[in-house]
């Protein structure tokens, strides 16, 4: 649909993830619920390509959700994570073999991160399957952010430093080599959280400033064209206390509450009840409930 609609069969619920196509929501139980495509089992081990309404996982005692591409991963009430779809050998929910107590977990498209309780951040992807520790912060990270090649973290002195693949711009360091090592990204202070998704990062300051920085589409039909953005402050958008990235598009919650959505609109992503052509591109407007 162009405009939102409510998911059918499905209250009480504390936290959300959307993967490439399929949702996942944690209720107050600590149950978790999934609907959407399940080429690879990723809303949960069924004969079924795709589920129309919210299945319950298998998968309950969680304390956060996060979605992949092809798979979801949970953080239990013990401080484990467990994932399936893609991240597992038999599709079926497995624990992640970590070394240490979890308090968080993040995917992007075919990987995940863990941060433990001693501030250590571990990564694996769906093919290896093995977490790898991430060294170098130059101070403890206290949030994570995972897309396909490169992931980020706020630190705890509100700073932020990003990793991985650079040739979009998405570490956000002006350059667009790779690094193994987190990177800061200048220019930041202050920050409360990050996101990232198709090769683009956000982060959103404690005053409500918005940054973002990464992938800029020139054409939808042509991919391979765009524009490294360096981080740049959203000015035309209020103050915001959330925001999340799609594949082409973003959405900011403002401290009003209001719901604003800006980038390509073909699917109806914006939710403003239109479809527009895959190359228009928007500023900020409100969603239409």
């Amino acid at each position: 649909p162009a405009a939102p609609a409510q998911v059918l069969d499905l209250d009480q619920v504390t936290e959300l993830c959307a993967g490439f196509g399929h949702s996942c929501a944690l209720r107050r139980d600590g149950s978790v619920w999934c609907w959407g495509g399940n080429s690879h089992h990723q809303v949960r081990f069924a004969r079924t390509n795709a589920v129309s309404r919210p299945m319950h996982s298998g998968v309950d005692r969680a304390a956060h959700v996060s979605c992949g591409a092809w798979h979801t991963c949970v953080l239990k009430t013990d401080h484990s994570v467990w994932c399936w779809g893609d991240a597992s050998p038999t599709y079926r929910p497995a624990r992640v073999a970590l070394p240490a107590r979890v308090v968080e977990v993040a995917s992007g498209r075919d990987r995940s991160c863990a941060r433990s309780s001693r501030d250590e951040v571990w990564c694996w992807t769906t093919r290896t399957r093995t977490p790898t520790r991430v060294t170098g912060f130059e101070a403890p990270p206290a949030q994570l952010a995972v897309d396909e090649q490169h992931a980020c973290a706020a630190l705890t002195d509100g700073r932020v430093a990003c990793w991985g693949d650079g040739y979009h711009g998405e570490l956000g360091t002006g350059s667009a080599l790779e690094s193994d090592t987190p990177r800061v990204v200048d220019g930041l202070r202050d920050i409360l959280r990050v996101v990232a998704r198709n090769h683009r990062t956000c982060a959103l300051a404690r005053d409500g400033a918005l940054w973002c920085w990464g992938e800029a589409r020139t054409s939808a039909r042509s991919p391979s064209t765009f524009v490294p953005q360096p981080p740049t402050l959203m000015t035309r958008f209020a103050p915001a206390r959330s925001v999340a990235l799609g594949e082409n598009h973003a959405c900011a919650v403002a401290r009003s509450g209001a719901v604003c959505c800006w980038g390509q609109n073909y699917y109806g992503q914006l939710g403003n009840n239109e479809t527009s052509p895959p190359d228009a591109q928007h500023a900020p407007s409100p969603v239409l409930w």
